[in-house]
């Protein structure tokens, strides 16, 4: 009996962030927990499975998923968006022409700054070279402006590849063009995409996270036309719409956060909606054009939201990525609840409670 007990603590703790089970405050982890920041939040992203970057009109701040409730300073310019790099060590925010970097290690600091208006930027996931895109530019801190061809003359986003040093950005309504800048010399190649719902342009791309599959976004007003492209195959389908969408570390996961404060897990190798949940019964229209963005820990345990400047932190449902997990929640919990009896080896009755409460949390949404 007492091995069984120690194996259902073992098992409880591997399965759900550690970092919740050590959570001082001994009591019962509610499903959303509120990040506050000294100002209201813009941006927000993991800087890895413990510390999260807050974006404010005042500066940046790190907190961490342990004590939400307070946080330190980076910088004290204006932030709109965030990007981490590969490794976890670095990270930029930028708002007009100006983008600030940061290595957590060194705790170096440096700005590029008397840019124009830069629509989006990242870094290059096998080295440290930061893009940015600006006015059908894209521009690095290591290399020469280069010109993106288009035929749009309308505003465009550019989508960064998670595995290989190239981008990827709307050339017409119905092509996309890739640029490889492994060489010196930039390589230049072109998708054709047909079936587009809606038949307008795509103004923005984002990559799963190991290339196979592209979200293609056109936005109306505050709302996202989502397409789906499975680079493998070619093929395309229609999504639907939302504020914000993010992919899942197991590459096959989108999730979507709605209009009316939903969060929907689609599974997007088979176009099967996995789950739903509504995190807000309701959103006042009037904060409809403020910002929606969501990301992931990099284990894929935990979510933050960003809506109407409020950000929440979360446990994603195991059902959502392995229904091995949600198994053996289910199998540690009947084990604590039906053979924690012997008081020579039980746990205390509290923390087999507190035990318990995050396995149905982590099984169930």
């Amino acid at each position: 009996m007492k091995a069984v007990i120690y194996s259902c603590v073992i098992l409880s703790l591997i399965i759900f962030n550690p970092c919740r089970a050590m959570d001082n405050t001994i009591k019962k982890i509610s499903h959303l927990r509120e990040i506050t920041a000294p100002e209201p939040i813009r941006a927000i992203a993991f800087l890895n499975k413990e510390k999260i970057l807050l974006g404010t009109k005042k500066g940046c701040f790190i907190t961490t998923t342990q004590d939400i409730s307070s946080s330190s300073q980076v910088h004290g310019s204006p932030v709109s968006r965030i990007a981490v790099n590969h490794n976890r060590n670095k990270f930029i925010t930028w708002h007009g022409g100006v983008i600030h970097s940061y290595d957590t290690e060194t705790k170096e600091a440096s700005t590029l700054s008397d840019l124009p208006l830069i629509y989006s930027a990242a870094f290059s996931p096998t080295d440290d070279t930061i893009f940015v895109h600006k006015n059908k530019t894209c521009i690095s801190n290591c290399g020469k402006p280069y010109n993106l061809p288009s035929h749009l003359e309308s505003e465009f986003d550019v989508g960064y590849h998670p595995t290989q040093k190239k981008i990827i950005y709307p050339n017409n309504n119905s092509m996309l063009t890739d640029i490889n800048f492994e060489d010196s010399d930039p390589k230049i190649s072109h998708l054709f995409i047909s079936n587009l719902y809606p038949s307008r342009q795509v103004e923005k791309i984002v990559y799963n996270n190991d290339g196979s599959y592209l979200a293609l976004i056109h936005h109306d007003y505050n709302t996202l036309h989502v397409t789906i492209y499975n680079s493998l195959s070619k093929s395309t389908y229609y999504l639907g719409t939302c504020r914000a969408i993010k992919f899942h570390p197991n590459n096959i996961i989108a999730v979507l956060v709605l209009i009316n404060g939903t969060i929907d897990f689609w599974n997007i190798k088979t176009n099967e909606r996995i789950m739903g949940k509504e995190l807000f019964r309701k959103i006042p229209a009037s904060v409809h054009s403020y910002p929606y963005d969501i990301d992931f820990s990099p284990n894929g345990l935990q979510f933050i939201i960003l809506i109407n400047t409020q950000c929440f932190i979360g446990m994603v449902p195991a059902k959502v990525y392995d229904t091995k997990t949600k198994e053996r929640c289910i199998l540690a919990w009947y084990m604590l609840k039906h053979f924690n009896h012997d008081e020579s080896t039980a746990l205390p009755q509290d923390i087999a409670q507190i035990i318990m409460s995050n396995l149905i949390e982590i099984s169930q949404f």
